[in-house]
């Protein structure tokens, strides 16, 4: 988003994340009316609103934004705000160029998807390592049927005592082959759930790099445009 401070002199354009200003000849905009600090303000770019921001940082006597003072503290901005800092200097009206609204809002919901199906391949990697989980638990139960089994042999008790572990045994046996035939039959269906899922990724981002370049694309055609914009503009004042 190319966004600019118009002046009667001229466009000042802001930089993509943070530009300073202030009296000192290393800010970005420099500021020589009454009333300016050496770091008098910043305007930020928030990617999370989607806007700019004005921080006035801590001036003694102010900034403005549409004739309301602010000091020490943030303002989100809006197209055609006038802002003025200290007292007696010019005013400035934040214009903002917009990439077209249709290639943003499809950026966005290609990206939502895309997310959406990772989390869903991440709970499908979830649930099968559950299903591992309980397969080692079915281990360590037979292990220690095992173990019973020996020592009920080791100590000389009657047989009524024996084919009770062995009836135990048999129902865990038959549990266990139940828990596999499910467990094939989960990853069968996560193989290919998780096939299907990364086609779908792969297809979404190769949309979404095309989307991307469209934006890279109307980035510089805007940024030519500008540059136009501005050499007519000096030809202009120079014919003044």
């Amino acid at each position: 988003m190319r966004a600019y401070l118009k002046t009667s002199e001229g466009l000042f354009p802001l930089r993509p994340k943070t530009t300073s200003l202030g009296r000192r000849d290393d800010c970005d905009l420099c500021l020589q009316n009454s009333g300016i600090e050496d770091r008098h303000a910043l305007i930020d770019f928030s990617e999370t609103e989607g806007c700019f921001v004005l921080r006035d940082l801590n001036s003694q006597h102010g900034s403005f934004v549409n004739d309301c003072r602010i000091q020490n503290a943030s303002v989100r901005l809006a197209p055609r705000d006038v802002l003025r800092f200290g007292f007696g200097g010019p005013t400035y009206e934040l214009i903002v160029e917009h990439t077209p609204s249709v290639c943003m809002s499809s950026n966005i919901l290609q990206e939502q998807r895309l997310l959406r199906l990772e989390d869903e391949v991440s709970r499908l990697l979830l649930f099968e390592a559950d299903s591992r989980n309980k397969d080692i638990v079915i281990a360590s139960l037979r292990d220690k049927v095992t173990s019973l089994q020996y020592q009920v042999s080791q100590n000389g008790i009657d047989n009524n005592m024996v084919k009770k572990p062995q009836g135990l045994e048999k129902d865990i046996m038959a549990k266990e082959e139940e828990i596999q035939v499910l467990r094939e039959q989960v990853q069968d269906y996560l193989q290919r759930d998780i096939s299907v899922r990364d086609q779908q990724v792969q297809r979404l981002s190769g949309e979404l790099e095309k989307l991307r370049q469209e934006i890279r694309e109307r980035d510089s055609q805007l940024s030519a445009m500008s540059t136009k914009v501005g050499t007519f503009y000096w030809f202009t004042c120079q014919f003044e």
